[in-house]
């Protein structure tokens, strides 16, 4: 059994029971789930939660590191200091997963922008979170969510998951 930690204002759910997230990420995600409108605390706990289930140390096979999986490289670009200590640092969680909720904010505008201009179709964030996923260029590419199984997994899941009954 999972205690909701962030009940009331936060919960998220997988495969029908509360999806557990670490009393020490619970102002980030708060915080984090305000940068934009589209992209809330919800789709952040989920994204973490399917990227790594909370393990920074985590690294895929194509070197993304940490609990949201970020590459180093496009971490060197979308990184922010969130925690305050002077330093963007990839294995900082509170810096990672703030920098998550940022960047996916950056690509559901980049991705509306697509949308508006024709050159892709879908819903935004879906659209931001195929992005995130494989890659912005992916989804100009394809016009829309990449033909890609991990990649249409992905989308599907965390957008399910996180629209799912808040506990009470």
């Amino acid at each position: 059994i999972f205690t909701c930690i962030l009940c009331t204002q936060i919960t998220f759910f997988a495969h029908d029971s509360c999806i557990y997230v670490p009393k020490q990420y619970k102002e980030i995600i708060k915080k984090s789930g305000n940068i934009c409108p589209n992209v809330n605390a919800d789709i952040i706990a989920t994204l973490v939660e399917h990227e790594s289930k909370w393990n920074n140390n985590a690294i895929s096979q194509v070197g993304a590191k940490g609990i949201v999986q970020f590459l180093p490289s496009t971490f060197k670009t979308v990184g922010i200091d969130a925690d305050g200590d002077g330093k963007a640092d990839i294995n900082n969680p509170k810096d990672t997963i703030y920098s998550a909720a940022s960047w996916l904010c950056q690509l559901d505008a980049q991705m509306q922008k697509n949308i508006d201009s024709g050159k892709v179709t879908g819903n935004s964030l879906e659209l931001a979170l195929a992005a995130y996923n494989a890659g912005p260029n992916a989804v100009l590419k394809y016009g829309g969510i990449p033909p890609f199984s991990e990649t249409q997994n992905y989308v599907t899941n965390i957008i399910e998951h996180a629209h799912l009954p808040r506990c009470k």
